[in-house]
């Protein structure tokens, strides 16, 4: 691996955790960089970032990673957190664009995005959570020892899923029963074929005027005359 393709890829996942304008400490980031290894492994069986994943005190860490946290090329700050702690965050340049393509394939790219996307909104504490308690490699882990990400429950991005097949005979008077309706929709075509539009104009008007027009009595004076009929026929 490219001496600096990790601390490009650091700078991608900070970028883009405030481009979404996400909360981003370097205990959040670190994190994030797990959970990436973790993702890729589980659809294609290998990290990004090939670091050595230890179980460090209370979860995953990578020795080596101070050492790539002092190349990144963004101004870092410290920020009081809302419990009272300071932490280590970066300061991201307005218009900041960095080209991540040339240091990860696309795949890799695709499992950071989706890494983000997931977790860019969430508070540290909520990343925390899911690392230490939901990610395979932490479930039987020693303190101490690396994690084994052998455990990770591995996930096909491209399964194939094969149609069914139907018994030959079924198939047969299915592709029977399509070929009759299709023969019966084009026999009725050819028998109701629409006059032209000007000899159906005609038709309509010649019926017009052979019908002689009929008047209903106002709305009140029927009404009364169909009840006084029911009154009639009730005396009876």
């Amino acid at each position: 691996m490219a001496a600096d393709r990790l601390p490009r890829i650091l700078e991608y996942l900070i970028s883009e955790v405030a481009d979404r304008d996400g909360p981003l400490a370097k205990v959040k980031l670190v994190k994030l960089v797990y959970l990436a290894d973790v993702e890729h492994w589980r659809h294609w069986g290998k990290p990004i970032s090939g670091l050595k994943w230890l179980f460090y005190h209370y979860g995953p860490y990578a020795l080596e990673f101070e050492d790539y946290l002092r190349q990144i090329e963004l101004p870092d700050i410290e920020v009081r957190t809302g419990s009272g702690h300071v932490a280590t965050t970066w300061k991201v340049p307005k218009n900041y664009a960095l080209d991540i393509d040339p240091y990860v394939d696309k795949s890799e790219k695709r499992t950071l995005n989706r890494v983000v996307d997931k977790w860019a909104m969430e508070d540290t504490d909520t990343v925390l959570d899911y690392v230490y308690f939901e990610t395979e490699p932490m479930q039987d882990a020693v303190r101490g020892e690396e994690l084994d990400f052998n455990a990770i429950e591995r996930v096909d991005l491209f399964v194939r899923h094969e149609p069914p097949s139907l018994p030959e005979d079924i198939a047969a008077r299915i592709r029977d029963e399509i070929e009759r309706r299709r023969q019966g929709r084009l026999k009725r075509g050819t028998q109701l074929r629409a006059p032209p539009s000007s000899q159906l104009r005609q038709a309509q008007d010649e019926l017009s005027e052979e019908e002689p027009e009929t008047r209903l009595p106002a709305g009140e004076v029927a009404i009364e005359e169909a009840t006084k009929q029911r009154w009639s026929e009730s005396k009876e």
